[in-house]
């Protein structure tokens, strides 16, 4: 399916006065969930309740830093695009907050999905890695494109630091 645009001078000019909305002309996501709350001092305060676990936003930064340098070292760069296929835990947000950190695109996929909808995700994407969790696994050896670098997220975790709090 092909998207239709009308010509560029036809597009609505789009003015934004208020100072709450100027932002520059590019971003970094990961700084501005995780490290703008640490330069305002409140990296103390919880930013992950799971369980009976709290992981404050000084461990969240702590994490997220050891896990962009693994995926930086493992190829990783910015514009690269990186399927999640990861459970609603903390390793999930970690894992998220890593890739934006280094200007990758996160592709995160509903955990049921099979090989023959993962299949379509990849062909669409392209992506230069594929994490998953070692309960999603049994779709991953099924995929069509054997040459994707596929990793287990209690690999990524361990080569971070060992961070068992991310994985249950």
């Amino acid at each position: 399916m092909t998207l239709s645009y009308p010509p560029r001078d036809l597009w609505p000019d789009r003015i934004y006065t208020l100072p709450d909305l100027i932002y520059p002309d590019s971003v970094n996501a990961c700084h501005e969930l995780l490290d703008r709350i640490i330069i305002q001092g409140r990296g103390h305060s919880p930013a992950i309740h799971f369980g009976d676990r709290t992981i404050t936003y000084d461990e969240l930064f702590d994490h997220v830093t050891h896990l962009a340098a693994v995926l930086r070292g493992s190829g990783i760069n910015p514009g690269d695009r990186v399927i999640l296929r990861l459970l609603n835990r903390p390793g999930f947000i970690s894992t998220w907050l890593a890739l934006l950190r280094i200007g990758a695109v996160v592709v995160a996929t509903p955990p049921p999905i099979k090989a023959r909808e993962l299949n379509l995700i990849v062909e669409s994407a392209d992506p230069a890695m594929l994490i998953s969790e070692t309960d999603l696994w049994e779709e991953i050896p099924k995929l069509a494109r054997q040459s994707l670098l596929t990793v287990n997220i209690e690999t990524l975790l361990i080569q971070a630091g060992n961070f068992a709090p991310l994985l249950d």
